[in-house]
């Protein structure tokens, strides 16, 4: 917030950083050919800060995050009847001040950003656009029953879940961590835990009756995968479904 020159510094650096690897997804497809074009949603974008617990158990931790409440869908819209591809990814996002208690007007002053993830971006862009499926690519193949990245756990695919849906998550969303490295915005927790909410969305929207995306979770590491994705090819990933 303005109460801090070193936040405001931190705020442009994150969005330095994000707008880097944007512009190297960028011209890596470029140069496959890809007519892609990159939008930012910090440029368009709304949001407020939310308090919220990201992880479980040992791993569980506070941060103060976005809640996207609007994103200008125009661009994207205009760039897909150009045939081209809008290419957007979590930012970082300036905020309005926060509710003020009582009868005190809001800060006139008061500025601040938040960090608005990937999976909330798709959660507010999917009602408009309804793809049909969803791929969310990390660093594993899927979400794993227990942290896959232990020893213990090197296994194959023995902890690795094919379906997920409501019950399940319950069952077993305590042994799911958060970001193994530096990811404010939650890592497989809040991916699927997005994905749900999202899902339940859509589900309590009668504007999209009978709408319902594939959702995946699977590995970016693996080479040939998004093609295999898009090709209809088999390949290690778990569902999301309510």
């Amino acid at each position: 917030s303005t109460s801090s020159r070193q936040q405001l510094m931190a705020f442009c650096k994150v969005a330095q950083a994000a707008h880097h690897l944007n512009s190297l997804v960028t011209t890596a497809l470029l140069n496959a050919g890809v007519p892609v074009i990159p939008l930012s949603p910090l440029s368009s974008a709304s949001a407020s800060q939310v308090v919220t617990e990201v992880g479980s158990g040992d791993s569980a931790k506070t941060v103060i995050r976005g809640g996207l409440h609007g994103l200008d869908v125009a661009p994207f819209e205009r760039a897909l009847t150009w045939q081209g591809v809008p290419l957007t990814h979590g930012d970082v996002c300036l905020v309005a001040p926060p509710s003020s208690q009582g009868s005190e007007p809001a800060q006139a002053d008061w500025a601040g950003g938040v960090v608005v993830s990937t999976e909330s971006i798709f959660r507010f862009l999917v009602p408009h656009f309804r793809p049909d499926v969803i791929l969310l690519l990390g660093e594993v193949d899927g979400v794993f029953s227990q942290n896959p990245h232990l020893p213990e756990s090197k296994d194959g695919d023995a902890g690795r879940l094919d379906v997920i849906d409501e019950n399940i998550w319950q069952q077993i969303r305590g042994g799911v961590g958060g970001s193994r490295g530096l990811d404010v915005t939650g890592g497989m927790f809040d991916k699927v835990t997005s994905m749900l909410n999202m899902l339940r969305d859509i589900q309590a929207n009668p504007g999209l009756s009978g709408y319902s995306p594939s959702i995946w979770i699977a590995s970016g590491l693996r080479s040939g995968l998004v093609l295999d994705a898009l090709s209809g090819k088999p390949f290690p990933r778990t569902v999301i479904r309510l």
